[in-house]
């Protein structure tokens, strides 16, 4: 089987944790950061980098059943954007780092949207399992652990 491919959006420290540890458990990343700058972070090992607008750069991305999408920008239109467009999509997993207290808001947004019942069972929110990470590692490391979870959770 192909890698798994994971799309992380936004450029904080926990986003640049995930694209540090994902290639550790053979994962992918392909870092989308809105406006950021021209050149990928030095050190990290992506399978793709785009900088461009994020609807010009979603447009472009091929989305597959390998494929999980989390967005970690802390922002409400970009993660929802991000989340309508990945949860319309084949993708196998969709995640928002973010407060519970928005989870309601979140999804009653994505609904309006015309994201069906079936489409929200590949959402996570917040991002991540529950493992009471506090650092931008620990968080990364939440996040993929549940991508790895989900993505086992569908063999056979």
């Amino acid at each position: 089987r192909p890698p798994l491919r994971l799309v992380a959006v936004g450029g904080d420290p926990v986003t640049l944790a995930v694209a540090q540890l994902a290639p550790a458990l053979g994962v992918e990343v392909v870092l989308l950061r809105p406006h950021g700058p021209a050149e990928p972070p030095s050190g990290i090992s992506l399978a793709g980098y785009d900088s461009r607008r994020l609807p010009v750069a979603l447009g472009d991305l091929a989305l597959d059943d390998r494929t999980a999408v989390y967005s970690l920008s802390h922002d409400a239109d970009i993660d929802h954007l991000v989340a309508a467009h990945a949860l319309h999509s084949p993708a196998f997993a969709v995640g928002i780092l973010g407060s519970r207290n928005k989870i309601g808001a979140r999804v009653e947004r994505l609904k309006d949207d015309g994201v069906d019942d079936d489409e929200l069972q590949k959402l996570h929110l917040p991002a991540g399992l529950p493992i009471g990470a506090q650092t931008p590692h620990g968080i990364a490391l939440s996040i993929l652990a549940q991508v790895c979870q989900r993505d086992r959770a569908r063999l056979p």
